[in-house]
């Protein structure tokens, strides 16, 4: 019996700066099992639209609005396996996911990236008809289901 080989997958993160400690370790676990891992940390607040990308260890800050962070999140997605969403509750917001990280969503389903939520976008409301085309697969909360999508 011949054993399949395990595709190593780039797997991104996507989540706000708020839960960086949290993108951290999921990162972390992710290159501990044996994926690739980077992540793009979001400001919840659409005014100041500071932004992070992490990857490789390397810190990247600037303006949404600029065109080269853009471009980096864009290549970032485009070579990314998969999109992991990581959307927790920020307050009283239930499954908080910002206007950035819906963006980086669509462009992830543009780029027929394998998608997946970390808690259910329905929980505050997200889900219109327009964005209905778009079937992530929830994870329930749990990230160590990815390896269940993930092989």
């Amino acid at each position: 019996m011949r054993k399949t080989k395990k595709i190593k997958y780039n797997v991104l993160l996507v989540s706000l700066m708020d839960f960086r400690k949290e993108t951290q370790s999921t990162k972390n676990y992710l290159n501990s099992v044996g994926y690739s891992a980077e992540y793009i940390l979001t400001e919840e607040n659409p005014k100041s639209k500071e932004n992070i990308l992490g990857y490789d260890e390397i810190e990247y800050s600037s303006n949404i609005f600029n065109k080269g962070y853009l471009k980096d999140e864009f290549n970032l997605i485009q070579r990314s396996n998969a999109l992991i969403i990581l959307n927790y509750d920020l307050g009283l917001k239930k499954a908080y996911v910002s206007d950035e990280i819906r963006f980086c969503l669509k462009l992830g389903y543009i780029l027929d990236k394998r998608l997946f939520v970390l808690n259910n976008l329905d929980i505050n409301g997200v889900k219109s008809k327009k964005s209905s085309l778009i079937k992530p697969i929830y994870l329930r909360g749990d990230i160590y289901n990815i390896e269940n999508y993930l092989y």
